[in-house]
């Protein structure tokens, strides 16, 4: 057996070159995963998601508002018009201060790169320097680091930057090593460990409460087993664990403080933890992180409940194989192994949450979770997240079994095995996770402009969804790129658990299910919400068609940042949106669209083109279409996505509108044209008007006279 007991010296300086064999290859691998040379490190993004871009406004949020003597837990940039206590939200401070100077000279998306790819580096040297020093097997130690830093775990919650700092878990366990073999003076070993811990603190509150539980049931497991060596253990060192957890306090007070002041008590979980929790069939089935596999079980990890994310738990049948029959058969030579392997069981129990979970159906069978979930803050733990200390555990174990084998031939075959079972857990292609953001944070002339506004912005979701919306992504990025003169109006996506105002969270803003269609008055239920809480600004993604539309027809000015358009509301009386319709918006919209329909069907008809053929299409291939008209498709879809349809009815010019019969009404008389006005409803419905109905919304057909056009 490798393990020694005997006094050593300082850590690096008893084998510095194994120690730059593990960097380099560590790094190396990193560099070849991510194909660091095939990037643009400062506007692409290592990201498989929309989650980062709350973490870059984090990154640039902490040194500017400390900077401008701010208070960074009071935080409004994504709350307005209210203020939230950021300790409860994931706002990683001390990620964000330690990338300062990046985020300061080349961007928040460079520290993102940075720290992305520097807490794998960190897991994974910092478990093959824990693993060294128990050890003292330079192969073990390097699987090790291998498998703890590149495991699905890591690759999965990539897009959770606070939860991917794994690093605290083997360095505490290294501090704890070394103090017990006297390596480490116990002054440092309190200041070392109260500033991990504090480290820990800073960057995921999450992972400080998951890590207690977790080293408590280990403590508890070896209580249970042999109480004189628990007390042997911790005895000598009660002084030294006081003081670390007394420096620990002092340092993360300021957090501490905020966290108090904003608790509440909340009524459900922020996340399902049913839904969040280990699929039993992931331990043996990749899901398409993984690159041998992932494609071909696609099927099966489809149905896995949660999203890829948080499906953390695939080891594969090899590595948990060789754990199991490993931990079994080496636990009846030494009784060290014992708790190693029953603490690895407990957790891997509890990471599979309230209710079994078997290839994505939620059987009736209870797990030990269903108690700890009604614990108060464990309520809020998404339980397939516990699968980090499974894998610390086994990285640890594998290197420790490969340590203890006698004989060449016994070191081959297993790390055939360990290297079989390593080579099943490698990440797919870089490219799924290199992505250009939204945003560009570096030589755009448009962040200018951004800068240049100020007020409140709301997003409106391009799915179906209802206000205030559940992730402040968008708006995330524009208070971000302003300079945070932008503030956003939203619930962020854990606040519908501890809401600042309730009345935010019942506006009856919805969209429909359809793929085209808007509900009924949203467009005004849109105003008045921009009203009630004085929002400046609406922002959408380019692709969204539905909402475009209907900002469109409402004729607020625009422009564009990246693939985000970001609205200006009018400066009136916004209530009065709501009050009777959308005619002070859209009248202006209507009356420069017409004047375009004018100039084109002049056209149209100056080229000898019939009245018989007219429609947007012919028109089209005329060259006589306005850019309003251009789309093609039915009557419906024309009215979405430009506001104004041109077509015939009855032998007459037709002009078709979608709005409020007082905005039809206002154009029309503006032109001073006679024309007979139809209504439609949805069924549809044809009904004429002789004056046109008040504070009705709906699809208008007005019929001109053909000569008012055609000469």
């Amino acid at each position: 057996m490798a393990v020694t007991n005997a006094k050593t010296d300082a850590l690096f300086t008893r084998s510095p070159s194994r120690f730059l064999l593990a960097i380099l290859i560590y790094l190396g691998l990193i560099t070849i995963i991510f194909r660091l040379d095939e990037h643009d490190f400062l506007r692409q993004m290592i990201d498989a998601g929309s989650d980062p871009n709350i973490f870059l406004f984090f990154l640039k949020w902490w040194p500017y508002a400390l900077a401008h003597h701010h208070d960074p837990f009071q935080l409004t940039s994504l709350t307005h018009p209210y203020t939230y206590n950021a300790a409860w939200m994931t706002s990683i401070p001390a990620l964000a201060l330690l990338t300062a100077p990046v985020t300061y000279f080349f961007g928040p998306i460079a520290s993102w790169n940075i720290l992305v790819l520097g807490a794998l580096f960190l897991s994974s040297f910092t478990m093959f320097s824990l693993t060294w020093i128990i050890t003292y097997d330079l192969l073990g130690a390097l699987v090790s680091g291998l498998i703890f830093g590149f495991s699905t775990y890591q690759f999965a919650e990539l897009v959770h930057i606070n939860l991917i700092f794994a690093f605290p878990l083997p360095l505490i366990g290294l501090l704890v090593t070394q103090l017990h073999r006297g390596v480490l003076s116990k002054r440092w070993f309190v200041v070392s460990t109260a500033m991990t811990l504090a480290f820990l603190a800073y960057t995921s509150t999450e992972l400080l409460l998951t890590y207690t539980v977790s080293i408590s049931l280990f403590l508890l497991i070896i209580l249970e087993w042999d109480r004189r060596v628990f007390l042997n253990l911790l005895q000598p060192y009660y002084h030294e664990l006081i003081l670390t957890l007394l420096a620990a306090g002092i340092l993360t007070s300021p957090l501490i403080w905020y966290i108090v002041r904003g608790i509440t008590v909340a009524s459900s979980s922020i996340n399902s933890p049913t839904t969040y929790s280990t699929d039993i069939v992931n331990l043996v089935v990749p899901t398409q992180v993984t690159a041998l596999g992932g494609n071909i079980f696609a099927p099966i990890s489809a149905h896995f409940s949660g999203n890829a994310t948080e499906q953390t738990a695939y080891i594969g049948v090899v590595l948990l194989g060789l754990t199991s029959v490993s931990l079994i058969r080496e636990s009846k030579k030494s009784r060290w192994v014992r708790p190693i392997g029953l603490a690895m069981l407990v957790i891997l129990i509890l990471s599979l949450g309230p209710r079994l979970h078997v290839a994505g159906t939620v059987t009736g069978i209870p797990l030990p979770w269903a108690v700890f979930s009604r614990l108060p803050f464990l309520d809020n733990v998404l339980p397939a997240r516990l699968m980090l200390y499974v894998w610390f555990l086994l990285a640890l174990w594998i290197g420790i079994w490969f340590s203890l084998s006698i004989g060449w031939r016994t070191r081959l075959i297993r790390g055939v095995l360990i290297l079989v079972g390593v080579s099943m857990l490698i990440p797919a292609a870089s490219d799924i996770y290199w992505v250009r953001p939204p945003l560009s944070f570096t030589g755009s002339h448009k962040l200018a402009a951004l800068r240049s506004l100020s007020g409140g912005v709301v997003r409106l979701p391009g799915s179906p969804a209802s206000l205030p919306f559940q992730d402040s992504y968008l708006t995330a990025l524009l208070s971000l790129a302003s300079n945070f003169h932008l503030s956003a109006t939203t619930v962020p996506w854990s606040y519908n658990v501890y809401p600042h105002d309730n009345q935010l969270n019942q506006w009856p803003i919805e969209l429909s299910a359809g793929p085209t269609n808007l509900k009924p008055h949203v467009v005004e239920q849109v105003a008045a919400f921009v009203d009630a809480y004085r929002d400046r600004y609406v922002a959408i993604y380019t692709g969204n068609h539905r909402w475009r539309a209907q900002l469109t027809l409402l004729g607020w000015k625009h422009f564009q940042v990246g693939s985000i358009l970001v609205y200006q509301v009018p400066h009136i009386l916004l209530h009065e949106y709501a009050n009777y319709g959308l005619i002070h918006a859209s009248v202006d919209y209507y009356l420069s669209a017409l004047e375009q329909v004018e100039t084109s069907l002049t056209c149209y008809f100056s080229k000898g083109r019939s009245l018989g053929t007219l429609d947007p299409s012919t028109m089209a291939r005329a060259a006589c279409a306005s850019q309003r008209l251009v789309n093609q498709g039915d009557i419906a879809s024309n009215w979405m996505a430009n506001g104004i349809w041109v077509g015939t009815y009855s032998g007459e010019i037709a002009i078709g509108m979608q709005t409020t019969g007082k905005v039809a009404h206002a154009v029309f008389t503006h032109f001073h044209r006679s024309s007979t006005i139809y209504y439609f409803d949805p069924n549809p419905h044809k009904e004429k008007f002789n004056s046109l109905p008040e504070l009705e919304e709906g699809t208008y057909l007005i019929l001109l006279s053909n000569k008012s056009l055609r000469h």
